[in-house]
């Protein structure tokens, strides 16, 4: 009986962080859809942003990548300023997918660095 509750209470344990780690995820892909309706200035204070937030964890792959798409929509407003930048983000996310073991991924951004 004792054994049956501890088992009961780690699966709720288990649901309630999966709950959170999925709620976790789909609030970064909407952030990411968000930038979509941003001015220049609204993107650079963002990406102002998304940069405090690598500085507190550098491996943030979400943050990277939506800092990604926001020099990707800058650099379509002037290309010779941003694309330089958006090379180093998109060579930074080649190492962090490399180093995480996610050659396909890898291989994808290192494949747009060498297409800018």
């Amino acid at each position: 009986m004792k054994n049956r509750c501890q088992t009961n209470r780690l699966a709720l344990v288990g649901i309630v962080l999966a709950l959170i780690f999925l709620l976790a995820t789909q609030v970064s892909a909407r952030d990411c859809q968000e930038l979509s309706g941003l001015d220049s200035g609204q993107l650079a204070e963002t990406i102002s942003k998304m940069q405090k937030v690598l500085d507190q964890n550098p491996s943030d792959r979400d943050t990277l990548k939506c800092m990604g798409i926001a020099y990707h929509r800058m650099a379509k407003k002037n290309a010779k300023t941003y694309a330089s930048i958006k090379k180093d983000v998109y060579t930074n996310l080649c190492e962090l997918y490399g180093k995480a073991g996610d050659q396909a991924k890898a291989e994808k951004f290192k494949n747009l660095v060498e297409n800018l």
